[in-house]
């Protein structure tokens, strides 16, 4: 940003070139300031999708001059279903007080990451048919919602565990052998 200054002498002094007043210009640099979006994890909600948190509180500043904060900020997801993403901030507003000094600055915007887990509790139904055994006597049997599995074999002489097994925990299938 260019910018003028205009020095009038006191009366007593000249310039080198006996000039009793100049109008000088100088060049003010913006100071560059980098605002950085906070990593987040989050779930997802029963319809399947995530929304991030928002605002200034999910967003930090650095490099700016003392007493000057971030005082709005935008957040962009990447996604908003299971996986793995980023959070882009976009138009800072920085202030000192209630004056905006936002033009003072170069802002560098970096991204957050954001992990967004599956919210919902896996439903499984498991039905096994035993034909061979009189309690069950060709009846099915449900089971609507479990946190482990076990896969079995009929080995003709009975049901028999595999080495299989599943177990579930905080939103993660873990497969056990």
């Amino acid at each position: 940003m260019e910018d003028f200054l205009n020095v009038t002498s006191d009366g007593n002094h000249q310039f080198s070139d006996g000039a009793e007043s100049k109008t000088l210009s100088c060049n003010i640099a913006k100071r560059t300031i980098t605002v950085t979006a906070s990593a987040q994890t989050i779930k997802t909600g029963a319809n399947g999708t995530a929304s991030i948190s928002t605002g200034t509180g999910y967003a930090t500043l650095s490099g700016q001059v003392s007493g000057h904060t971030l005082s709005a900020v935008t957040l962009t997801a990447s996604r908003t279903t299971y996986g793995t993403g980023t959070i882009t901030p976009s138009a800072a507003t920085i202030k000192s007080g209630s004056t905006d000094v936002t033009s003072n600055y170069s802002i560098t915007y970096t991204a957050g990451t954001l992990t967004i887990n599956d919210g919902t509790a896996p439903s499984i139904s498991i039905n096994a048919y035993y034909s061979n055994d009189a309690a069950y006597s060709g009846a099915w049997v449900t089971t609507d919602t479990i946190k482990s599995v076990t896969t079995f074999s009929d080995s003709g002489s009975g049901i028999d565990a595999t080495s299989l097994a599943w177990s579930y925990d905080n939103s993660t299938w873990t497969k056990y052998s």
